[in-house]
């Protein structure tokens, strides 16, 4: 039982763009963390908030720094 939803994530997957598949990947986890506080009224703490806002910190500076072309050009890496 669960190897079948793998397999489906996989079929999907391959029919996706990997940008799309990128973004369900940073999505995801936020929104099983909203179901757990909201609907099954998890315990959310400070130490939890603190967590939270250091991942998505953490994701916030690699994706701005995909974005703003803080990766070096291909060119540059392979010459040096």
């Amino acid at each position: 039982m669960t190897a079948l939803p793998l397999v489906w994530f996989t079929n999907a997957a391959r029919r996706l763009p990997y940008s799309t598949v990128g973004f369900l990947q940073y999505i995801a986890p936020s929104i099983q963390f909203l179901l757990a506080v909201f609907f099954f009224h998890e315990a959310f703490g400070l130490r939890q908030l603190a967590g939270f806002a250091f991942i998505w910190t953490a994701l916030g500076i690699f994706s701005w720094e995909w974005i703003a072309g803080g990766r070096a050009p291909q060119d540059a890496v392979s010459s040096s």
